[in-house]
């Protein structure tokens, strides 16, 4: 008598990840999604030129899963207590860099077939990781994240719930940052356009004609992404009292 077998789907290893607890929204939105390709293409030769030609005011990331990535704010809340907390103090208000960037701010303003209140770009070193994490205040959980590449490469690549997706330069895809997820960049630097968006008909029907993706399962990829963000700290890093309650109480 031969035994048989039945075929099985692998299934992603179990991330790791250092952050608190976090109470959702009442008014958390439903992502029943991984990554979404929302077959949008984008030339992104002429928004590159538009940045090469301005000094981008880019900020040191104080999210400690984030460490080492820097960020410029194109628009987002108020200014708040310390540099970038402008993307969790509301939204709508933009940036006076905005105003030299004519290409950038039309994507912004519906060009893509969406208005979003919270952009910025997000510069990602060479062989950099952003460590596992939900994004974890009341307003990412009342909005869609979507990105634009602009620079990439195969080696960047978004994780989300231990699943690995790279999107060529010009792709707009969503990924659900509700879940647990994070970044690795096994390439060199590589600079996305972000966008949060709250519900509502044209980002709907955006998503809803989306095309689901997966990802692939990478074990020592998700093992890098879970570790701890604070175990490299520098001596720098650990004498700055700020910084630090910050990155504790994250």
């Amino acid at each position: 008598m031969t035994a048989s077998t039945t075929p099985t789907t692998p299934t992603a290893p179990t991330a790791r990840m250092y952050q608190r607890r976090h109470a959702r929204s009442p008014q958390a939105l439903a992502k029943p999604y991984t990554f979404l390709d929302t077959g949008v293409r984008v030339d992104v030769e002429p928004l590159l030129a538009e940045l090469a030609d301005v000094e981008l005011p880019y900020l040191e990331s104080l999210w400690k899963w984030h460490r080492g990535t820097r960020f410029t704010i194109l628009r987002a809340g108020p200014q708040g207590a310390l540099p970038g907390d402008e993307l969790i103090t509301g939204h709508g208000v933009d940036a006076p860099i905005l105003e030299r960037l004519p290409r950038l701010r039309a994507l912004l303003d519906g060009a893509l077939g969406f208005t979003a209140p919270l952009a910025w770009l997000g510069l990602s070193p060479p062989n950099s990781a952003i460590r596992m994490h939900v994004d974890n205040t009341a307003h990412w959980d009342e909005h869609h994240r979507l990105h634009l590449p602009l620079i990439t490469s195969p080696g960047a690549r978004l994780s989300v719930m231990g699943r690995f997706q790279h999107f060529p330069a010009g792709t707009l895809f969503a990924f659900n940052n509700s879940r647990p997820h994070g970044a690795i960049n096994e390439g060199p630097a590589r600079l996305h356009l972000v966008f949060d968006v709250p519900a509502g008909p044209e980002i709907d029907g955006l998503l809803a004609a989306s095309t689901p993706l997966r990802g692939e399962l990478d074990a020592p990829a998700l093992a890098r992404l879970s570790e701890d963000p604070l175990s490299d700290l520098t001596p720098e890093e650990r004498a700055d009292p700020v910084r630090m309650i910050r990155y504790l109480n994250q």
